[in-house]
């Protein structure tokens, strides 16, 4: 093959490898277990009595992140039992844990976690339930301040939602 003609393929095939190295992004690996979702069931797991004691109750958390996420036009499923719930019976978990601090209040830690069915890749076969999405962090403060930490995870969710669905609100 002459020079003129391995040029171009060179450069074509140099040029494409790094893409290929590279992968999808971190966002785009964040955002792929939502593609494809047409629903969630919120779940609270049980406020600790800490968090309680600081005036922090369960139906509190459970009306916050439902508004969130029915503000975003994200599709709520009230039924524990599973039967009219989306395929793969996702749910996004939500959990916040507090620990006091001697003479500084309670330190919180809020979890909001996207459960839902996935098979395995070496035996597609067994089908687990799996974190497949995650956001969280510490806060610190009122039960008010609290929400708000909880409020920006759920953005978060909503925007990986969005993005991963695009057309729905």
């Amino acid at each position: 093959m002459d020079r003129s003609r391995a040029l171009p393929l060179v450069l074509a095939l140099g040029l494409g490898v790094p893409a290929l190295a590279q992968g999808p992004s971190a966002e785009e690996t964040r955002r792929a277990p939502l593609a494809g979702l047409t629903g969630v069931r919120v779940v609270v797991d049980a406020v600790d009595a800490e968090a309680q004691k600081a005036g922090l109750a369960a139906d509190s958390v459970r009306t916050a992140v439902e508004g969130r996420l029915r503000q975003a036009g994200i599709p709520l499923v009230d039924d524990p039992k599973g039967r009219l719930s989306p395929p793969g019976f996702p749910s996004l978990h939500v959990s916040i844990k507090a620990e006091p601090l001697k003479g500084r209040g309670p330190v919180y830690l809020i979890s909001l976690s996207l459960q839902q069915a996935a098979s395995l890749i070496r035996r597609p076969a067994v089908i687990v339930n799996a974190s497949t999405w995650h956001a969280g962090g510490l806060s610190k403060g009122s039960p008010d301040t609290v929400l708000d930490a909880l409020g920006r995870h759920c953005d978060q969710f909503v925007g990986d939602y969005q993005a991963a669905n695009p057309g729905k609100k």
